[in-house]
């Protein structure tokens, strides 16, 4: 656990007593300043609201973001940042946790009432549970193969089965989930800070000119990196790239699906065999525009992939397939068995 001490990002009149009454600093906009309760110093507000798909991150809005944490850091000891649900801060917090490991939350929303802090400690300092040890890379077994499950969201029985069918044919399974799994060995966490992703390697700079572009491009044709896990693949690729692991195959589960673009740096990375696997799949956008750069999207996901299946045939039928020749299946238990031991077939040579 780690000791936090709560500030209060907010506007509403009955959050700020709340937290007063709890003796906790508040954060308020007053026009382009921000002021913080008890603190003689303010801070310019450099835009309405901090939201980095707009651009809150490029060129000299960045300073201004960068002067407002490093404020905040000068006054709060080891901050956690409290916003009101939909805060203009939200992004704020995810970019303090993603460069200075800074801790964030949301304040309930009450029915007919509104924001509250009812759901928080009132302790002075917050506790925090320190992020889980990450496995350890296990060495390498001649014929024993390795798996990788990549997941996202609440756990659901059709991962398990994946990691049942793994087990039996004597894969050793590791796990990256956005969350803590409890009851689950070798999980690696990898926190989702949706668009603040894209600021993992940029310290508390600007945004790097590449991401930055790509994120207008998306912004400007609404492409699924915009959604659910849109930005998740950077973390990942952030978390396995200085890690000496090893895997065999790698399978992605979806929904959501925005990080399926990870099976290619998986093939690449670590010559590793992917399946993709839609438990379910949304249904296509009625715009014939938007269906088709989600197709295309799509389709490029699987064309990095060895194995692309599904849980039930009407999935069957709405799942874009890589190309003419390409397949798309139905994987119960027994198939996924099958699949991974083929999947995993390598030899290696004890040095």
């Amino acid at each position: 656990m780690s000791l936090h001490s709560p500030v209060v990002f907010t506007d509403d009149p009955a959050l700020t007593s709340e937290a007063r009454a709890r003796r906790w600093p508040v954060v308020s906009r007053d026009g382009a300043t921000l002021r913080m309760s008890g603190v003689r110093q303010s801070a310019p507000l450099p835009e309405p609201n901090m939201d980095i798909t707009a651009g809150s991150l490029t060129d000299v809005a960045a300073g201004g973001w960068k002067f407002v944490l490093d404020w905040v850091a000068k006054y709060v000891h080891r901050p956690l940042l409290v916003l009101e649900p939909g805060s203009w801060a939200g992004d704020l917090g995810r970019w303090a946790e993603a460069t200075r490991g800074w801790g964030w939350t949301e304040a309930s929303e009450v029915p007919g009432k509104g924001p509250s802090l009812s759901g928080l400690d009132s302790a002075a300092l917050a506790e925090l549970p320190a992020a889980p040890e990450p496995p350890s890379p296990a060495d390498r077994i001649p014929g024993r193969g390795r798996m990788l499950l990549v997941r996202h969201g609440e756990w659901t029985e059709r991962q398990g089965a994946w990691v049942d069918a793994a087990e039996r044919i004597g894969l050793l399974v590791d796990i990256a989930s956005d969350r803590i799994l409890d009851g689950r060995d070798r999980v690696h966490v990898v926190a989702d800070l949706g668009p603040a992703n894209l600021t993992l390697d940029a310290g508390t700079g600007p945004l790097d000119p590449a991401y930055a572009l790509a994120l207008a491009r998306a912004v400007d044709s609404g492409d699924p990196t915009l959604g659910a896990a849109g930005h998740w693949q950077v973390a990942l690729e952030h978390w396995f790239k200085p890690r000496p692991d090893d895997f065999d195959v790698v399978v992605l589960a979806g929904p959501p699906v925005g990080f399926f673009g990870f099976g290619a740096f998986a093939s690449r990375h670590w010559y590793a065999r992917v399946v993709i696997d839609h438990a379910t799949h949304a249904p296509w956008p009625a715009d014939e525009t938007a269906a088709l750069l989600l197709k295309d999207w799509e389709q490029g996901w699987h064309l990095a992939a060895d194995a692309v299946t599904v849980a039930d045939e009407p999935t069957l039928g709405q799942v874009a397939p890589s190309g003419p020749d390409a397949t798309v299946e139905v994987a119960d238990g027994a198939r996924m068995e099958t699949l991974l031991q083929v999947l995993s077939d390598h030899s290696f040579t004890a040095m």
